[in-house]
């Protein structure tokens, strides 16, 4: 019989930050609509000429508001993304031959989709894995300590022994029930 740790709340720092941009925004899309202003007068001559002239105020708000926040996650996404790049470019711990690797392939799940997992190797990072994403790492061999961390949530450390040459492949992802916004702090694994 499986036991499944209880569920955490989101803090209320996590929920003044998304009220804090979600409110706006849907704020700006209702009142944009409403007024009728410039690129949503567009769109309303547009349902207008599609269905009969009629428009859906409920449509626009909603086509408005997702036009608002689309980009600014893809940019969100593209600014992690090249960070990261810079600062794991080459996914190598200073002085490996390139001989020996360890490979990680991370889940896809709908938690944490857009953010990068960091990747420890004996307490010093090495790289970021991102969500549905394999990466490769060139370390120095013998026995080292692997770990993964999101923010609060970090995986337990795992011992392995490398030899000149070989590879190591393992797994991230969370664990258990993580549909919800918040899982389990323990969820994280790295086998």
């Amino acid at each position: 019989m499986s036991t499944t740790p209880p569920k955490q709340k989101p803090s209320a720092k996590q929920i003044l930050l998304i009220c804090l941009w979600v409110v706006p925004t849907i704020g700006l899309a209702i009142w944009m609509t409403i007024a009728e202003i410039w690129p949503v007068s567009k769109l309303i001559e547009l349902q207008a000429k599609w269905s009969g002239g009629y428009y859906y105020p409920k449509l626009t708000i909603l086509i408005t508001w997702a036009c608002m926040v689309i980009p600014v996650l893809l940019i969100r996404i593209a600014i992690k993304g090249s960070i990261d790049k810079a600062k794991f470019g080459n996914n190598a711990e200073e002085g490996a031959d390139g001989s020996t690797t360890i490979t990680i392939t991370r889940s896809s799940q709908l938690f944490s989709r857009f953010i990068s997992v960091n990747v420890f190797l004996d307490g010093k990072q090495i790289g970021v894995v991102g969500a549905g994403k394999t990466k490769t790492f060139s370390v120095n061999p013998g026995t080292r300590s692997v770990y993964a961390t999101l923010g609060k949530y970090k995986s337990d450390a795992v011992t392995i022994a490398l030899a000149s040459g070989g590879t190591q492949q393992m797994q991230m992802g969370f664990a258990g029930d993580i549909n919800g916004l918040n899982p389990p702090v323990n969820s994280l694994y790295l086998r």
